[in-house]
C-alpha cells in the first residue's frame, strides 16, 4: 500500500465511523420508548381551559432527555374520552418529523389530515415542559401528540423579552 492510500484510508475509516456514529445518535441513541403505562399518561385542555386526563385504550411514545421536542405520541382514545369539539383548539399547530422506526407517528398523514379539516388539532398540556406546548391531533379515535414551542419559549430562545403573560422560566 502506498503512503497515500494510507493516508486517505487513515481520514475516510475514521470519518465515517464518526458520521455513522452521529446518524445513529440523533436517530435512535437519544430516544427512548416509554413503558405503555408511561405513554398512557396523557391529559388535554378542554374549551374552557380546564386540564384533564386523557382516557387512552392504547399509546405508543417516545422521549428523550437531550431536548424536549423529541416526544412523540400514538394513542388510541377510550370510548370516554372528550369529543374532539370540546378541546381547546390549537391553531398554530406545525406537526413535527419523527424518526422513521417509530412507524405509528406519521407526521405526512398528520400533516395532510390537518390540511383537509379532517384532524381535530388541539392543546393538549401548556407548558410541558416550560416553554413548549403538547399539542393533539385527533382523528375518530386516533390522536398523536407531539410538543411545540411557544410564544414564551420562543422569545427566551430568542434572547428577547418575555411576551406579557408568560409565567417565568424555571431557574436552570
Amino acid at each position: 500500500m502506498r503512503a497515500g492510500q494510507a493516508f486517505v484510508l487513515a481520514i475516510v475509516i475514521p470519518a465515517a465511523l464518526a458520521g455513522g456514529a452521529i446518524w445513529y445518535l440523533q436517530v435512535h441513541g437519544y430516544y427512548r420508548e416509554l413503558s405503555p403505562a408511561e405513554a398512557a399518561e396523557q391529559r388535554v385542555t378542554l374549551a374552557d381551559g380546564s386540564v384533564v386526563a386523557l382516557p387512552v385504550a392504547g399509546a405508543q411514545a417516545i422521549d428523550a432527555d437531550s431536548s424536549p421536542l423529541r416526544y412523540r405520541a400514538c394513542l388510541t382514545l377510550a370510548p370516554e374520552a372528550p369529543e374532539p369539539s370540546a378541546l381547546q383548539p390549537y391553531p398554530r399547530a406545525e406537526v413535527l418529523r419523527t424518526p422513521g422506526w417509530f412507524s405509528c407517528f406519521d407526521p405526512g398523514a398528520i400533516d395532510a389530515a390537518m390540511a383537509d379539516g379532517s384532524a381535530t388539532v388541539a392543546l393538549a398540556e401548556a407548558d410541558r415542559p416550560w416553554g413548549f406546548d403538547r399539542v393533539i391531533a385527533v382523528v375518530g379515535d386516533r390522536a398523536w401528540v407531539w410538543p411545540q414551542i411557544n410564544r414564551c419559549g420562543l422569545a427566551v430562545f430568542n434572547g428577547a423579552r418575555l411576551p406579557e403573560g408568560c409565567a417565568p422560566p424555571p431557574e436552570s
